[in-house]
């Protein structure tokens, strides 16, 4: 802005100095006349310069308030969903209820376990009752899933083959009243004969853990 105002002082000053000289002087040449004119044209050129960085400004602002509004909106839509509205305003009643059984020791699926290693079955049912949705899976976590298993205090994903096992578990939601069942498979030492299956997803539950 003061560059602005800076510029519009010298063209008047300039002006004032084309209409004064010749009213005041009768010893000013045609080379005087040429400099104050070029200065003049100078001036001029810098004021529509300015003129037109002010415009990019003023676009620049409207582009960026735009842009902030976008970004509010997007804010609000990832804050629904990662929170989770599901956990947030469920009745204190509500719960989901993860009914599981477990094989250990197998070796023989598509791909054998690494050296050392078998493979830990678990075939799960959850039940949501009382929470508008419950999330099996998200592309946040690894593999997909939600689930995993604590061993000799040693966290143990999903195996990244969990979706060619018959009847795996999806990865969908879960709505409020509905049921899903599926399965899935963990890498872990061998040996392993006990275990806690854990739920990693997004928002506050109350989970029950049913182990026939």
């Amino acid at each position: 802005m003061r560059r602005w105002e800076t510029a519009q002082k010298l063209l008047l000053v300039i002006l004032g100095l084309v209409l004064f000289i010749p009213a005041c002087s009768q010893g000013v040449t045609s080379q005087d006349y040429e400099n104050i004119s070029n200065q003049l044209k100078q001036t001029q050129a810098k004021v529509s310069s300015l003129e037109n960085e002010k415009s990019d400004l003023k676009q620049q602002v409207v582009d960026m308030k735009k842009e902030n509004e976008n970004l509010k909106g997007e804010v609000a839509r990832l804050n629904k969903w990662s929170i989770g509205p599901t956990a947030s305003t469920a009745p204190t009643t509500a719960k989901i209820i993860v009914t599981y059984s477990s094989v250990t020791g197998v070796t023989n699926l598509i791909v054998e376990p690494r050296q050392g290693n078998v493979y830990l079955i678990v075939n799960m049912t959850v039940e949501n009752q009382g929470y508008d949705s419950f999330s099996l899976g998200s592309y946040g976590m690894p593999h997909g899933m939600n689930f995993y298993v604590v061993a000799n205090n040693v966290r143990y994903d999903p195996w990244g083959m969990t979706g060619y096992l018959q009847n795996y578990l999806p990865k969908t939601d879960v709505p409020k009243g509905s049921k899903a069942t599926g399965t899935l498979a963990f890498e872990v030492p061998a040996g392993t004969t006990t275990f806690s299956l854990q739920y990693g997803g997004s928002g506050s539950y109350n989970i029950q853990w049913v182990k026939q």
